[in-house]
């Protein structure tokens, strides 16, 4: 008799002497808890397979390796973040054209270390792909659309913005530096703009995945800015695997959430003293505020402006880039 402990974050089970954990993470993990409770023993092991799990998926192009436990494009053997990114959209009903799209254009990027950081990127922010195998991802911008750094890159919904790709820093380990920025969801609550803007980006312009904030921004040459996000930074934008536009083919991104309050939202008075004293903070320049000053007139947990100073300071003095280059 098969047996299993079901904890908030797994599952771990026994079949025929053999352990299996599951995390909650597997696209499968619904249907493998419904074949526990209907004493489908045999199933499982097969659901848990990422390799039995795509057989019928193939299609042509991707090649299931059962011998060796891997999963190959048109030769090559993808890395797991693009064979969890198969499994995402399978539980989400959709079949893999999409993904294979996506594969051939992250296969054009010249340069493998772009392509070897972009996994980490995926795995990180988990946004969707568009049916012609670009990907979705979110930056902020000032009021009037334009770049939050120099304020003369228009950033409206419709503009493709382009640089040439030599002029992108493509080294990972400098954090702050020349290119088109992008990001998930969990890197907007570390920099400022008023607005929020959703993009869409051909995986062969990715050129660096900056080391800081686990990976969650990126470098590029190319984007399309194809709606505006109007919701809390603790609500995703998006919760399919594959987005599909509006019925008419036209992109419609327009995303809103009822305005409420939250804990995790960053006010506008933060993000002005951020800023302000990541600027100070750079230039090495006397402090305006200093968090003990607060402390002492007893106002620190109500002076957005001054905590968002004092925090802007801080980074700026270690030349963290947060939230003031994206």
């Amino acid at each position: 008799m098969p047996s299993f402990i079901l904890t908030d974050n797994e599952l771990s089970i026994v079949i025929d002497n053999t352990p299996y954990t599951v995390e909650r993470e597997h696209p499968k993990f619904s249907e493998i808890i419904s074949a526990v409770k209907e004493a489908r023993w045999s199933d499982i092991p097969e659901l848990i397979s990422v390799a039995k799990a795509l057989q019928v998926f193939g299609e042509g192009k991707v090649e299931v390796d059962e011998d060796e436990g891997v999963i190959r494009y048109e030769g090559r053997v993808l890395n797991n973040v693009l064979t969890n990114r198969i499994l995402w959209m399978m539980n989400d009903g959709f079949n893999i054209d999409p993904f294979v799209k996506f594969v051939e254009n992250l296969m054009s990027n010249p340069s493998k270390r772009a392509v070897d950081e972009l996994y980490t990127f995926l795995e990180y922010g988990k946004l969707p792909i568009t049916e012609d195998g670009y990907f979705l991802a979110y930056k902020r911008v000032r009021a009037n659309y334009m770049d939050v750094y120099t304020g003369k890159i228009n950033n409206s919904v419709g503009q493709y913005v382009t640089m040439e790709r030599r002029m992108v820093d493509d080294r990972s380990e400098v954090t702050c530096s020349d290119g088109l920025h992008f990001c998930s969801l969990e890197y907007l609550k570390h920099f400022s703009g008023e607005r929020v803007v959703i993009l869409k980006i051909n995986p062969r312009d990715v050129v660096s995945i900056p080391v800081d904030y686990n990976n969650t921004k990126g470098r590029c040459c190319g984007y399309e800015v194809v709606g505006e996000y109007k919701g809390l930074m603790t609500d995703p934008a998006f919760n399919k695997s594959v987005y599909l536009g509006s019925e008419d083919g036209s992109e419609d991104l327009d995303i809103d959430f009822e305005d409420q309050d939250d804990e995790g939202d960053v006010t506008q008075d933060y993000i002005e003293g951020y800023v302000s004293g990541h600027r100070d903070g750079r230039n090495r320049v006397e402090a305006t505020f200093l968090e003990q000053d607060l402390l002492d007139d007893d106002t620190y947990d109500e002076d957005d402006y001054g905590r968002g100073y004092v925090d802007g300071y801080k980074d700026g003095k270690g030349h963290k880039a947060r939230q003031y280059t994206n």
